[in-house]
């Protein structure tokens, strides 16, 4: 990236976004807003708990099942579609619409089905992920 002529390094406009936020968060010029260096030492305080680590496992752990689900079922279906005209005559449209639906709509309806746990994760991240998969295989 170049200003005027001279490079600039990629992370340059972070961090003067970092600085602008703790000069405003240290002269209390923003309601609410507090100074970017005590949010640091807040996160770091945050990711040593075990509530947090432990929501940490169970959110990754849900996340690696969801895509190795989309995995198991996407690249046999994108094989069998790129193979056999009928099974892409049958599922070819259905594939397309729900890779450029807004699958984000569907979330609320997971809840409802699933509640808040690992299966809302598990059925939200194979619904996102296996059209993609399908599509590419």
């Amino acid at each position: 990236m170049t200003l005027f002529g001279y490079r600039v390094p990629m992370m340059a406009s972070l961090l003067v976004w970092c600085v602008v936020w703790e000069i405003v968060g240290r002269l209390d010029l923003v309601f609410l807003l507090p100074p970017f260096s005590d949010v640091l030492v807040a996160a770091v305080s945050l990711v040593q708990t075990p509530s947090w680590q432990s929501a940490t496992v169970t959110t990754l752990r849900a996340f690696a099942t969801g895509m190795a689900l989309s995995i198991v079922v996407g690249v046999p279906l994108g094989i069998l579609m790129g193979r056999v005209k009928i099974a892409d005559d049958l599922l070819g449209m259905w594939v397309n619409i729900f890779s450029s639906a807004p699958l984000s709509a569907i979330v609320p309806v997971l809840m409802i089905l699933f509640g808040f746990g690992e299966k809302t994760i598990v059925a939200a991240v194979f619904l996102f992920a296996i059209w993609t998969i399908v599509l590419d295989t």
